[in-house]
């Protein structure tokens, strides 16, 4: 892993492990420009989401390809999303602070997830995770998991579910990506140094079969359900411990493909 994306410790190539909790910044000499995209914005845009991922979908969902940093996007279909645009700067002061973890109800695999996105006519899957936030919503994962610098654009149809069962579960809720947080060096350059993003969800639902359909029931939000991993930031290489937890998948180095992207697995570092 290249160093930078190492003491960031917030990567998820697509599939791969997500190392976490140890989400840690960089101070620099003049703040970092934050980019933002919009996913779902509306109601509308939330139903439209929700009626994508209906449960006979997910339950067809981990056959999708895990997300990689080298895949290139399918472009046979427009995208909806907004591009990407500038928000303020964050000062240093603020950067610096932490925010304290909220405990999981049932240990630390109970915040991680799936995310389920797609680039034009093609589905994707990748490794996230709740995160600790003012707002209770907010999902860390790879920026190439929600945008796609290459062509400037982001994900449709994004959604978040912590916790998935092995048949499409969502014993947790199913969370619609509002917009996204990412650095301008990944929304504009495409820099795999700064291949991480935040990505801001609406309040969960899941599916109940009624009258021979299915209704939306509400939830409520992420962190209210699973609990959020804590963010520490401006940490110094080597003086903090890093648990990666994630869905791998895909060949390894000697071609074999020992995972198969279904459950969740943590290794040492």
């Amino acid at each position: 892993m290249i160093s930078r994306a190492r003491r960031l410790a917030a990567v998820a190539l697509g599939g791969a492990l997500l190392w976490l909790p140890a989400l840690t910044g960089i101070a620099q000499a003049a703040p970092t420009r934050v980019y933002s995209a919009s996913l779902a914005k509306t109601a509308a845009d939330v139903k439209r989401v929700a009626e994508y991922w209906k449960p006979d979908r997910l339950k067809v969902a981990d056959k999708y390809s895990p997300a990689t940093p080298g895949a290139a996007a399918d472009s046979s279909s427009a995208s909806g999303a907004s591009v990407a645009g500038p928000v303020p700067a964050v000062s240093r002061a603020l950067a610096a602070q932490s925010v304290a973890a909220s405990a999981p109800r049932t240990g630390t695999a109970r915040t991680m997830g799936k995310v389920y996105f797609r680039f034009g006519s093609k589905e994707y899957w990748c490794s996230g995770a709740a995160v600790a936030a003012k707002n209770r919503s907010v999902v860390a994962t790879a920026g190439h998991c929600a945008y796609d610098a290459r062509q400037v654009r982001a994900a449709d149809y994004w959604i978040f579910v912590p916790n998935p069962g092995l048949n499409g579960e969502t014993p947790d809720g199913i969370y619609v990506g509002a917009s996204i947080s990412m650095h301008e060096d990944w929304s504009g350059k495409g820099d795999y140094d700064y291949d991480y993003a935040f990505v801001t969800v609406h309040r969960g639902f899941t599916w109940v079969a009624k009258d021979g359909g299915y209704v939306m029931q509400d939830v409520g939000t992420l962190q209210d359900n699973v609990g959020g991993l804590g963010l520490d930031l401006n940490k110094k290489p080597g003086t903090y411990t890093v648990t990666p937890f994630g869905y791998p998948a895909g060949a390894q180095p000697d071609g074999t493909t020992p995972f198969d992207g279904k459950s969740l697995k943590t290794c040492p570092t």
